[in-house]
């Protein structure tokens, strides 16, 4: 049963490619109270997955069913979708069904996309690890979107202890009673949705960066509505890492980074030798972070749009037009089509190799350093 409070539904859109083995992401919280039994009654904390459909502004009232036989969920040649063609369980008339399900073995979203095909409202994923919690993970191969894509129920994952105190009251056939809430799960201190669309400005991955500029096309007008209105705040973000200190003098960190290896992005061709570097990615991300900057600054926030679809359409890397350090000409052109000062983002932007404030945010924002939150090393099932 779904109380939705009346606010706004987003699809947050996170691009969580791992750009290095020390790259972290912030864990996006949710709530999870149970109602009942006494024994395990409380409240839980729930760890968002970066696919599914949350229901942000809402909550989720229903009973925890454990599939024993088939709590890996996975695809097999005898279960193609994880569970027999005629697995049946008892609903409870009234509420939702949340799956529990077990980590391993198969991806988070094949385990997802099976639990929904067998009734699944929301599905909750028992880490295996005794540890903090994580972000479960999209992943970006052609298998997976296919999964994403069809998705249409909440994911989150719960702690291995958590979910052992929950297991327990089921292997002794009691119905867990649970409320999944995701009212706090956006920030809005101030009566305003903040949303956070975290990217690269690498436009040359195929499928993957398809489908983010396609979404940004998609939302603009939406946006524009919901921006003017007050009933949003945008910020984008831009992923990044650091090489370490024992690698500064490769070839690698020195192609890739700027700042001495300060912010660094991976290869978008994954070949040194050729095409484009990191070092020109993480200086586009910082150029847009500065866009962002002077667009708010003179208070036409929505310029920023204007300037990263413009980008993504004038200025490809298929076409050898994208911006570097040796040649900005083709970005400059578009913040000046769109009625933006280029001195004011060249001042904003500085000298290349200088430690720069706004790369530094958004390092500490990934790390989950600015506002408590935790953060998470990416992983797969």
């Amino acid at each position: 049963m779904r109380g939705v409070q009346g606010s706004l539904l987003f699809a947050t859109l996170v691009l969580s490619a791992l750009l290095s083995s020390h790259a972290k992401f912030i864990v996006e919280h949710g709530s999870l109270k149970i109602t009942n039994p006494d024994s395990v009654k409380g409240n839980y904390d729930i760890a968002l997955a970066n696919f599914g459909v949350p229901l942000y502004g809402a909550d989720l009232r229903g009973v925890f069913h454990y599939p024993s036989g088939y709590a890996m969920a996975c695809s097999d040649p005898t279960n193609p979708h994880g569970f027999p063609d005629d697995y049946h369980f008892a609903k409870v008339p009234g509420y939702s069904t949340l799956f529990l399900l077990d980590r391993g073995r198969c991806r988070f979203t094949e385990k997802v996309i099976n639990a929904e095909l067998a009734g699944a409202d929301a599905v909750l994923i028992c880490d295996n690890v005794d540890e903090q919690l994580i972000t479960m993970d999209a992943g970006n191969d052609m298998t997976t979107l296919k999964y994403v894509n069809n998705i249409s129920v909440p994911a989150a994952l719960l702690t291995m202890r958590d979910c052992a105190k929950i297991k327990q009251e089921l292997f002794n056939s009691h119905t867990v009673v649970g409320v999944i809430d995701w009212s706090e799960a956006l920030p809005h201190p101030d009566d305003r949705v903040e949303w956070e669309f975290w990217s690269d400005s690498n436009n040359g991955c195929g499928d993957k960066c398809n489908s983010i500029m396609s979404f940004l096309k998609a939302f603009h007008s939406d946006v524009e509505h919901l921006e003017s209105g007050g009933y949003t705040k945008f910020q984008p973000h831009y992923l990044t890492y650091h090489c370490l200190d024992e690698y500064l003098d490769s070839r690698e960190c020195k192609e890739q980074c700027l700042s001495n290896g300060q912010y660094c992005s991976t290869d978008p061709e994954d070949d040194l030798d050729t095409g484009y570097s990191g070092r020109d990615v993480v200086l586009e991300n910082l150029r847009q972070l500065c866009v962002f900057q002077v667009a708010n600054e003179t208070k036409r926030p929505l310029l920023w749009w204007d300037y990263v679809s413009q980008l993504t359409d004038r200025c490809k890397m298929s076409e050898s037009k994208f911006p570097t350090e040796r040649s900005a000409e083709c970005a400059e052109g578009v913040i000046s089509a769109i009625g933006m000062s280029v001195d004011h983002v060249r001042t904003c932007m500085g000298r290349p190799d200088d430690s720069h404030p706004l790369l530094e945010k958004e390092k500490l924002a990934q790390m989950g350093n600015t506002d408590g939150r935790g953060d998470v090393t990416d992983r797969k099932s």
